[in-house]
């Protein structure tokens, strides 16, 4: 049926998500960060892994506070994903998201994910991480 077909949609979406932010003006690009937000826990592992590919892409338009906060929740989930795939991307993820955010959001935000990535029973993720 449709749902069958729709998560190909929500991957494009995904994967070509710099683009979309790169045509469309602040006001709008605002509107797009909560609809990316929902990608992180899209039902589809394959959306999931390349809307973690593609994070730092997105936070560096909107690299504050505010952002990271809203991140909170998804990585929560993130870090707990049934797939090694999704919490491998998501383990290669935060590192780029660190270089984008800075070393004071990194500490606030990120280095608590980094080490539970660390942490994780899957080698190949705790290898995303250092890669």
């Amino acid at each position: 049926g449709e749902d069958q077909h729709s998560w190909r949609v929500r991957y494009m979406v995904a994967d070509k998500i710099e683009d979309i932010l790169e045509a469309v003006p602040e006001k709008v690009r605002m509107q797009i960060f909560p609809l990316f937000m929902r990608l992180l826990s899209d039902p589809e592992p394959e959306v999931r892994c390349v809307s973690c590919d593609r994070l730092s892409l997105v936070v560096k338009y909107k690299a504050d506070q505010e952002m990271m906060e809203d991140l909170t929740a998804p990585f929560a989930k993130l870090l707990h994903d049934p797939s090694d795939a999704v919490r491998s991307s998501f383990g290669a993820s935060l590192m780029k998201v660190a270089a984008v955010v800075g070393q004071d959001l990194t500490v606030e935000y990120l280095t608590k994910h980094i080490l539970a990535v660390m942490r994780d029973q899957s080698t190949n993720v705790r290898l995303a991480v250092v890669e």
